[in-house]
């Protein structure tokens, strides 16, 4: 019998090596830095123009003079008809690629309004972009000039002007007020029964105050020739850019009415009455300086005369409501000195203060500060004190129905005479803010004759 007994067999023993992780750690790195560098080279869109216009790979995509693209590659359409331009957006710029914006080729032009686009005269031509609002997009038609509104502010008023011929306007063609540029032409097209000529009028926000109800347009393109034997031969020319590249003007007289709104219609008259070119409205241009505008309040004294045998008399004006009281001009709390003493009395909001109770104080050549408290408003409510040392752009604020009427610092003389302002009685006590920072900083006072002028305040 044998002894030996069956041995079992050795079997090595495995052991993971760590070594097998570098090849799936180089593979994983190798995806991730493809991921990076896919979303690192950002979207791709295609724009499609009529002309290249020279444009090749490597040229860029700008935006408010910077780059926020480049063309990746120019091809003809398969139907020869129309150029395709390929750009790689920037990831940074992938809003861009949305309904709505607008793409074009900068390239140089010249106009009578100057010259665009001179950089690409020595260096390579580019695309702009206007940006859109609208879903995301890959795919544009090219506009094959500027926009025409591309470098007004948005924001600002559109009318319709009905005239019987196109009468040389075209898109682009200026809109002006007393031969300021203040917006463009946006379309000349027939109206829908092609009875008439329909040109689309675009305003910038900082002039669309200035359209109200009762302006008058009229077509400023061309010349006004006229003359006689004795008085000999008159040439009017709106301007040189008018005369060639068409232009429409307009006026608003005094009495504007409310403020239009945009799609509103006017006609286009063939030309300017005299009576247009002196209108002299006033219209408060920009935004009022601050929300804490006053609220004056109407006041009226009352005093007896110094005969027994005479009536009442009185005078009105404008309270100007502070902490703790209010502004006054002097006349308004002082009766004349023919009036019978102790006599006066100050009326406002339904309320009778007799002048003896209320004692006042200086607060200006000509203004002064009356306590009562009634009618005062609460520091946070009301705009900031201020002297005046020098004339400034101001805004009038007199009765709370009414708009601020603008006071522009020409209309103003070194002693604060007011000329030519057309203000009358109604204005005595008005406030005077000021539109750099909305600070209350003089009074008005109208007198009898109609002599206007600001009495500046010491706080």
């Amino acid at each position: 019998m044998s002894t030996d007994l069956p041995l079992a067999p050795a079997v090595p023993h495995r052991r993971w090596s760590w070594w097998w992780l570098a090849p799936a750690l180089a593979l994983l790195g190798v995806v991730a830095l493809g991921v990076m560098s896919l979303r690192s080279r950002g979207d791709v869109m295609t724009l499609r123009f009529s002309q290249g216009h020279g444009l090749k790979p490597g040229d860029s995509l700008r935006h408010r003079g910077v780059q926020v693209g480049s063309v990746i590659d120019v091809v003809l359409a398969a139907n020869v008809a129309a150029v395709l331009v390929q750009v790689r957006l920037h990831p940074s710029a992938a809003s861009l690629a949305r309904t709505g914006s607008r793409f074009w080729v900068v390239r140089p032009q010249l106009s009578l309004e100057g010259a665009t686009g001179l950089d690409t005269l020595v260096g390579p031509l580019y695309l702009a972009v206007e940006p859109g609002g609208g879903v995301p997009a890959r795919v544009f038609t090219g506009l094959e000039m500027p926009p025409i509104l591309g470098g007004l502010q948005p924001g600002g008023l559109e009318v319709v002007l009905d005239a019987p011929t196109r009468g040389g306007l075209r898109p682009g063609s200026p809109v002006t007020y007393r031969q300021i540029t203040v917006g463009r032409v946006v379309s000349v097209n027939l109206a829908s029964d092609a009875g008439a000529i329909e040109v689309r009028c675009y305003v910038e926000p900082a002039f669309a105050a200035l359209v109200r109800e009762r302006t008058c347009f009229w077509n400023a393109s061309g010349f006004d020739l006229a003359g006689g034997i004795m008085g000999g031969v008159r040439l009017e020319i709106d301007s040189l850019q008018a005369l060639i590249a068409g232009g429409i003007a307009f006026a608003t007289p005094p009495d504007a009415g409310s403020a239009s709104v945009t799609g509103r219609r006017f006609p286009l008259h063939r030309r300017a009455e005299e009576e247009w070119l002196g209108w002299r409205p006033a219209v408060a241009l920009g935004a009022d300086p601050t929300a804490l505008l006053p609220r004056p309040v109407r006041a009226r004294l009352r005093w007896a005369a110094g005969r027994w045998w005479s009536g009442d008399d009185a005078r009105e004006g404008w309270l100007i409501p502070i902490a703790g009281g209010v502004l006054a001009p002097a006349d308004l709390v002082n009766p004349p000195t023919a009036a019978r003493q102790g006599s006066g009395v100050l009326e406002a909001n339904g309320a009778a203060r007799p002048l003896a109770e209320l004692a006042s104080t200086a607060a200006g050549t000509g203004v002064v500060r009356l306590p009562w408290a009634e009618l005062g408003a609460p520091a946070e409510k009301m705009p900031a004190l201020r002297a005046m040392t020098a004339p400034e752009d101001c805004l009038l604020i007199g009765d709370p129905a009414s708009p601020p009427r603008p006071l522009a610092t020409h209309a103003l003389d070194p002693d604060f005479l007011i000329t030519d302002a057309g203000l009358d009685r109604s204005w005595h006590g008005a406030a005077a803010v000021a539109r750099s920072d909305g600070a209350i900083v003089a009074l008005v006072s109208v007198d009898t004759k109609g002599h206007a002028r600001l009495l500046p305040i010491k706080p």
